[in-house]
């Protein structure tokens, strides 16, 4: 095996549905009831001595040891021995686990067994990982788009992509989507095969318009691990006007910021700070980094209409210290023509929100 990765698999170990990891410390590695097995599986449907994973032309390979009820790799029967790979299913009798690999590097528990305290799946997680790894292998991901209006003239300068899948037959929501993924190491997959999907799709538009994508905060860490990503997506896409948001809390530090920036501005891809408010007030970043867009969250401009003068004078100020940055400004989250109304008052130049259009198809806006 390689000398960098090691491994481990994880899995239900008892009747309590907390998930474990059992590291892979030694080849040959013993799974079965046997007290003196590397990994113990007490219960009546596992074999005394029920398989082995074992070192072959330095890959991991699975063996059952003539086990009464079965051991099962990726849903088949395992008959004879089958090399694994990361992100492989088994099945010990009808106790499942998944294999993964990861860096030696990474510092590791003492102890064979631990239980991962912020890994808790449901017990169709692992049935719900297989569906989340053939969504990304197979671009089973799709796209919406939201339209971002001028407040002044009403016309649409740009859509903000929005990802959507399904795991199996089921459309499960983004939120969830994420959290599954976060808990598999794929949400940077995951984000990027969002970007990807909507650029391509946005091929139905006409006219060139802004596309706004988005990034997840694990990637802002392993910005080159992002910016391959994009500089890909610029390849594909060499005429396509982009812009990235960027959710002001995952901003890790000013110079990261910068480098980042300075990186897009090569491949010609500009920065929109989003959710501006529900967090830091990233007025240095704002001075320091001069994003092309800030996306003002919700939170200040739902029922604004409605506000007091003190709030209303807030938002104003705010609104036109990045205006004064020369950051054009975007209200979210806007739902009625009475918020539109007082956001074009205090200066906001663009809007987006159900007001002017809920997610959909690019079909939809395309054919409008």
């Amino acid at each position: 095996m390689n000398d960098s990765a090691s491994w481990c698999l994880e899995g239900y170990v008892d009747d309590k549905h907390e998930v474990w990891r059992t590291m892979v410390r030694r080849l040959p590695f013993q799974v079965g009831r046997n007290s003196e097995s590397d990994l113990v599986l007490p219960f009546g449907r596992v074999s005394h001595t029920h398989a082995k994973l074992f070192q072959r032309q330095k890959s991991l390979w699975l063996r059952d040891m003539g086990s009464t009820n079965g051991t099962f790799l990726n849903g088949k029967r395992v008959l004879d021995d089958c090399p694994l790979k990361d992100g492989d299913i088994v099945h010990f009798a009808d106790h499942e686990f998944r294999l993964v690999t990861f860096s030696t590097r990474q510092p590791q528990a003492a102890t064979q067994t631990i239980l991962l305290d912020d890994f808790h799946l449901p017990a169709s997680s692992f049935d719900r990982a297989r569906d989340l790894r053939d969504m990304l292998e197979q671009n089973g991901a799709r796209a919406v788009f939201q339209p971002l209006v001028g407040l002044a003239d009403g016309h649409v300068m740009g859509y903000e992509i929005l990802g959507r899948g399904q795991l199996g037959e089921v459309e499960t929501p983004p939120t969830e989507l994420f959290y599954l993924a976060e808990a598999l190491g794929l949400e940077m997959d995951l984000s990027a095969e969002f970007r990807d999907i909507g650029v391509a799709e946005a091929a139905a538009f006409s006219g060139n318009p802004a596309l706004f994508v988005n990034s997840h905060p694990s990637e802002l860490v392993n910005s080159p691990m992002l910016l391959d990503s994009l500089r890909g997506l610029r390849e594909r896409h060499p005429e396509q006007a982009l812009t990235l948001e960027i959710h002001e809390s995952a901003v890790a530090d000013l110079s990261s910021l910068q480098d980042l920036r300075s990186e897009l501005e090569k491949i010609d891809i500009g920065i929109a700070f989003d959710d501006f408010g529900t967090g830091q007030a990233r007025l240095l970043e704002l001075t320091d980094v001069a994003p092309q867009f800030v996306k003002f969250d919700r939170a200040w401009i739902k029922n604004l209409h409605r506000a007091t003068q003190r709030r209303l004078d807030l938002v104003k100020t705010l609104a036109s210290l990045v205006i004064n940055m020369g950051v054009a400004t975007i209200a979210e989250g806007i739902e009625c023509q009475e918020e539109a109304d007082v956001c074009l008052e205090l200066g906001f130049e663009y809007a987006q929100g159900y007001h002017f259009g809920r997610p959909s198809p690019a079909h939809v806006f395309a054919r409008a």
